[in-house]
């Protein structure tokens, strides 16, 4: 297994949380900011089924809920956890605008969390949108026993 790449001259890291949903993913991005990462501007608001919060930037999920659907899928496509061509071969324009996202969520910030369901189906896709702002990604995978 090879390790990721050597920090960015920057010096900066994005701690990506990826794994379904129900499975810790909120948990520990709201974890890993307690312990000083940042997380996005615009949080995804609270619901029924996370009172504590999803920790996670709503402008993330519309560009993934938008990328997911120009390719006839969603966040709940059962079929989204086997490999999918799209994921690997995004329409540039779009990266570009995932680059701009993470500059308006995170700011420059040295330290951050990345968390959104989706990334884990368009892992290839916010790895390169990282590394062009500047970030070394490092993984957090959440992996909760099915019963």
């Amino acid at each position: 297994m090879t390790r990721s790449s050597p920090v960015r001259a920057e010096g900066k890291i994005a701690l990506v949380v990826v794994g379904m949903h129900r499975s810790g993913t909120s948990a520990m991005a709201r974890l890993l900011a307690l312990n000083g990462a940042a997380l996005p501007d615009n949080l995804m608001q609270e619901g029924p089924d996370n009172p504590t919060g999803f920790w996670e930037s709503v402008d993330v999920a519309l560009l993934n809920d938008q990328i997911l659907a120009a390719h006839d899928s969603s966040w709940d496509d059962v079929f989204s956890g086997t490999p999918q061509p799209f994921a690997a071969a995004v329409d540039p324009r779009l990266r570009q605008q995932a680059v701009e996202v993470i500059a308006a969520q995170f700011a420059g910030a040295p330290l951050v969390v990345l968390k959104d369901p989706r990334v884990t189906i368009l892992g290839r896709f916010w790895h390169e949108a990282l590394i062009a702002s500047g970030y070394d990604p490092r993984y957090v995978v959440m992996v909760r026993h099915p019963l």
